[in-house]
């Protein structure tokens, strides 16, 4: 059958290139790991809208002389750097990850990163410490409800969380009938789903 053998042909190529590409992003990711050990930071990664292209590549390579010349950041080893399709160098206020366009050109980047580094490290140093109560306040909740999922909604704040997860241990005696297995999520308004319960971070008790 002349379709069906064109249908197999077709599709032996449609792997071919998904293989080409598959091999593309290992080489990209790799690239990303030597960076990373010769500026001594902690990551580099590219997002997937940029990983697949050869200016991705050639922005990784150049980036890796220009480190190779200038030597490892010093006291940087936090430091997690995202390369992706943007317009702006920048610091990312939520964890401090140092976002270069891959546009850039490398001097331009490793001169960005350097000028930057202790706002980068001071805001990444603040992320982790956040993460660690966030962590801390969802085992110590879920332990104590027996919660099978607890978690917090985008809209809530860290110290919202945390007023709210106090409370909710306070508690924990008179709640434990109802919370048990229960999947659980602080946010701005009491809610109900089938698979889970909204409780408003400064709920009425």
């Amino acid at each position: 059958d002349v379709e069906a053998w064109a249908a197999y042909l077709s599709s032996t190529g449609d792997l071919a290139v998904a293989k080409e590409k598959r091999t593309f992003v290992e080489k990209i990711r790799c690239s990303e790991e030597d960076l990373a050990s010769a500026l001594g930071i902690s990551s580099v990664h590219c997002t997937s809208a940029v990983a697949h292209s050869r200016q991705c590549e050639a922005f990784l390579g150049s980036l890796l002389q220009a480190a190779g010349r200038a030597g490892p950041l010093s006291s940087a080893k936090p430091i997690k750097v995202v390369v992706e399709a943007c317009d702006d160098l920048a610091i990312s206020e939520t964890d401090g990850s140092v976002v270069l366009p891959v546009s850039a050109g490398a001097e331009e980047a490793l001169s960005f990163l350097r000028a930057n580094l202790t706002d980068a490290l001071l805001t990444t140093m603040k992320y982790d410490k956040e993460l660690k109560e966030l962590d801390r306040l969802k085992c110590l909740v879920r332990s104590r409800l027996k919660i099978r999922i607890y978690s917090k909604d985008k809209s809530v704040t860290l110290h919202e969380f945390r007023q709210c997860s106090n409370r909710l241990v306070r508690m924990s005696k008179s709640l434990l009938p109802y919370t048990e297995g229960l999947n659980v999520r602080v946010s701005d308004a009491n809610r109900m789903s089938d698979t889970s319960v909204d409780i408003a971070w400064n709920f009425a008790a």
